[in-house]
């Protein structure tokens, strides 16, 4: 206990130097002044081998607005540089040789030796908006080339449920959502759309249909088998199937398409991802659980990009959730000690995981859970394995401003001015978790990559509901998830006991699993409610 609160003020004390807004932004995004800590620290641990001779660098750079922006290209080409925008974007990347960009943006690009062998180019310290651009340009992104790929987030251990793990059954009476499904909301006609980096085998969904007493199901495959069966997709197909089995779910292959040599291709890779993704799935719902590279590595222009784009699918009736990262509120703890992660943690290693925090992103954190032989609900603590530094992640962004809608009495202890995550949490622990089949065998799921499909799930349920009620199905569910939880506090669990490195779950809303877990068939109707319905 005194180790997270010792932390979590060392934490605070070193939050600063981040002021100021980018322009244009339905949502407000915190901009980034000075260095970058974070990446100091791998600079330092890594070997300078001088002024960089790369001959393809890039910076992401935010624009004031979506039209085309002549002022930039006029400023590039004065400067040997090129640009690349697609119509409609709010940012665009500048491109150019090491030294261009240098001169260009009046910053020192130097090439360096990680310790693992890894070669990449960066500068110690953000660049500035030019002087020429400033009445265009809102801000300049990381000029970085040591990007960590995404990876499959990690599973977790608490022996309270079912021996075996949660049936469809238990499952859907754990969360009470029994009484949709009994009321015949399965999710017929409904589509779910799984982002993922590993492989399925209908071999091994057959299985779960026939173990769990569920219909056969054939997940649609978008492109290629993304890789080897490793667990997390089975997982998350079993899961969404278990609650909703009459779902479309399609699994979207990323592997492909997540890359990048740069923070500014990876992060724009990511957001035309979710702009396909969104047009060729409109209103689907999306269960993303991925690890990628806490918020402290990016800076506000870096996300901005992610943002636009999933407001634009929201908008569209998309409902995204995300698992909150399995690392207990060490998310930036990869980025310098990806090969030896036993270290002990610092302050460094205190973040979320940087596409967790966008506002239009559900961030879904994670629970150990208590029932009883049915799957009946009886309690859930926080997901932790303190000595492992594994369980649910959360924390304030640092990049992107609270919300309006972020506010309610469950809120009321929470005084950090910007995004607060997790919004809302799920069962999370492997000795709780769901059955499931993995390469054949009998297994339990978990990790916060479980508690995001349950939530897409259930979400699938209650969006059926609402239709057929006079609503209509929640796209961005954040502002109305907190408008439900300030008119009817028992839509929600609130999970007040277990901690993590930096946080320590409390009455009403935490840096662990947010609101807490939901009940269902009450929180259904006060969403409703919060849409205006009767």
């Amino acid at each position: 206990m005194c180790a997270a609160v010792v932390l979590a003020a060392l934490l605070a004390a070193c939050s600063g130097g981040h002021s100021g807004a980018v322009r244009g932004s339905a949502t407000t995004v915190q901009a980034t002044r000075g260095s970058n800590p974070l990446v100091g620290a791998l600079i330092s641990a890594s070997t300078d081998l001088g002024p960089s001779r790369a001959r393809a660098v890039d910076v992401l750079v935010g624009l004031d607005d979506a039209k085309r922006p002549a002022q930039l290209y006029r400023w590039a080409a004065a400067h040997h540089l090129g640009v690349r925008w697609t119509r409609g974007d709010r940012y665009a990347i500048v491109h150019g040789t090491a030294a261009a960009m240098s001169s260009g943006f009046a910053v020192s690009i130097h090439d360096y030796k990680a310790r693992s062998g890894k070669r990449f180019y960066a500068t110690t310290r953000y660049a500035a908006v030019p002087r020429a651009l400033r009445s265009s340009v809102t801000g300049v992104g990381s000029i970085l080339s040591y990007v960590m790929k995404p990876t499959i987030a990690g599973l977790g251990f608490h022996e309270d449920v079912p021996a075996g793990g949660l049936t469809p059954s238990q499952l859907l009476r754990a969360y009470d959502a029994t009484p949709l499904v009994q009321a015949g909301y399965t999710g017929r006609g409904k589509t779910v759309v799984f982002f993922e980096l590993d492989g399925y085998t209908q071999a091994d969904m057959d299985k779960y249909a026939q173990i769990s007493g569920t219909s056969r199901f054939t997940p649609v495959l978008d492109s290629t088998m993304p890789g080897k069966v490793e667990g997390e997709t089975e997982m998350d197909l079993e899961v969404v199937h278990a609650i909703a089995p009459d779902a479309k779910l399609v699994v979207y292959n990323i592997a492909s398409t997540w890359t990048g040599n740069s923070a500014a291709d990876y992060m724009a890779n990511i957001a035309k991802t979710y702009q396909q993704v969104g047009q060729k799935y409109p209103g689907a719902v999306w269960s993303i659980s991925i690890g990628t590279p806490c918020d402290r590595y990016f800076s506000a222009t870096d996300l901005q990009p992610l943002e636009d784009s999933m407001s634009q699918a929201t908008a569209q009736g998309t409902a995204a959730f995300m698992s909150s990262g399995d690392t207990g509120g060490l998310e930036c703890k990869a980025a310098l000690h990806a090969q030896d992660f036993a270290t002990p943690p610092t302050t460094l290693d205190v973040g979320a995981s940087a596409i967790n925090t966008t506002p239009s992103v559900t961030s879904v954190g994670g629970t150990s859970l208590d029932t009883d032989a049915n799957g009946g609900w009886i309690s859930e603590e926080a997901w932790s394995m303190f000595s492992l530094q594994q369980g649910t992640s959360g924390g304030p962004s640092l990049r992107f401003a609270r919300p309006s809608w972020q506010q309610g009495p469950a809120l009321s202890a929470m005084t950090d001015p910007h995004r607060l995550t997790p919004d809302v949490s799920a069962d999370a622990d492997t000795e709780t978790g769901v059955k499931t089949i993995i390469a054949g065998h009998e297994e339990q799921g978990g990790g916060t990559s479980q508690a995001a499909p349950i939530w897409a799930g259930l979400t699938v349920l209650m969006n059926q509901y609402l239709e057929a009620h006079g609503g209509k199905a929640l796209g961005n569910i954040n502002p109305l998830l907190y408008k439900a939880a300030a008119s009817t506090p028992s839509a929600f669990h609130d999970v007040t006991l277990g901690a993590n490195a930096p946080y320590v779950a409390a009455k009403g809303f935490d840096y662990l699993t947010g609101l807490g877990s939901p009940d269902t068939a009450v929180l259904v109707k006060a969403l409703q409610a919060a849409q205006g319905g009767s």
